[in-house]
């Protein structure tokens, strides 16, 4: 995958390293990703990673740090000191909500069932330049990392799963 930051010169970054795993939007492959977008605001970052992502390469990498059978992430609304923000960032800005791993069901991606498929996150730090993302587990592990996204086609490439590398994924229903 190449990602195009639409503040730089056309230099292209890569994308998370991994093994194509495929997912159900496009029959194995991640679309090219398009311009990665900038935000001005925790909420406008908040905005965009919201709802439900399937992992399109670097499914290995998420399975080493979340529950095995774990192919995906929906990130549920994000409130003002929400999430993992109390112990992260308790006097800086920061939003904050629910995160829960997805499993295939027998009718698509749908949260894993019990305490280790859900997680806090939030967001933190300059959104104008890579906010911080982290995670809590339920039972006290955590990580940070960045993020980029793309608008067209919906794509979210978060750079590391505690020590693994990262994942590219698209957006799902």
């Amino acid at each position: 995958l190449v990602w195009l930051d639409a503040a730089s010169d056309g230099d292209a970054g890569s994308g998370s390293d991994g093994g194509d795993t495929g997912d159900a939007t496009n029959g194995g492959t991640c679309p090219p990703a398009g311009l990665v977008e900038t935000f001005d605001t925790l909420a406008h970052a908040s905005a965009a990673i919201t709802g439900r992502w399937q992992v399109c390469t670097g499914e290995q990498n998420l399975a080493q740090f979340a529950p095995a059978d774990s192919v995906g992430l929906e990130f549920g609304p994000a409130s003002s000191g929400g999430g993992v923000c109390p112990q992260w960032s308790p006097t800086a800005p920061c939003l904050g909500g629910a995160l829960y791993f997805l499993v295939a069901g027998p009718t698509g991606l749908t949260r894993g069932a019990g305490r280790m498929y859900q997680y806090e996150y939030g967001l933190m730090g300059d959104p104008t330049s890579d906010p911080q993302l982290e995670f809590v587990s339920a039972w006290g592990g955590s990580w940070g990392t960045t993020f980029r996204y793309s608008p067209a086609p919906r794509e979210l490439d978060v750079a590391s799963f505690g020590y693994q590398g990262g994942a590219t994924m698209v957006s799902i229903p």
